[in-house]
């Protein structure tokens, strides 16, 4: 029996499990109704830990394409500004939020176990 979630709020997570294919993509996992936010909570640390540059010297930090489109369901860049300090430890108040190219080259064989 597969179990459905209804959303009844915009979490902004879903972005970093969602996969294109391309190698600027989070990579392919399996999500379970039990452990949806434990799984979302990894995926999410995983592709900003890999995605995110900080230039401390010039206090900037840059981040996914990914966060560019969908901007207001991150809120804004006072939001990913929250969400690098809450899930990278990393305070980047002050900081400019530039956003990365996006690589469509295609990468099949990227998974996450």
């Amino acid at each position: 029996m597969i179990k459905q979630l209804a959303v009844s709020k915009i979490d902004y997570r879903i972005h970093f499990a969602l996969n294109c294919g391309a190698k600027s993509c989070p990579p392919i996992a399996f999500y379970t109704y039990e452990n949806i936010n434990k799984q979302l909570d990894k995926a999410t640390k995983s592709f900003l830990h890999s995605e995110t540059e900080f230039d401390d010297t010039k206090k900037q930090v840059r981040v996914t394409k990914i966060m560019s489109w969908f901007i207001a369901g991150f809120g804004g860049k006072k939001g990913i500004r929250k969400i690098i300090k809450e899930k990278l430890q990393k305070d980047v108040e002050g900081y400019s939020v530039k956003f990365k190219m996006y690589d469509w080259a295609a990468e099949l064989a990227k998974f996450e176990e």
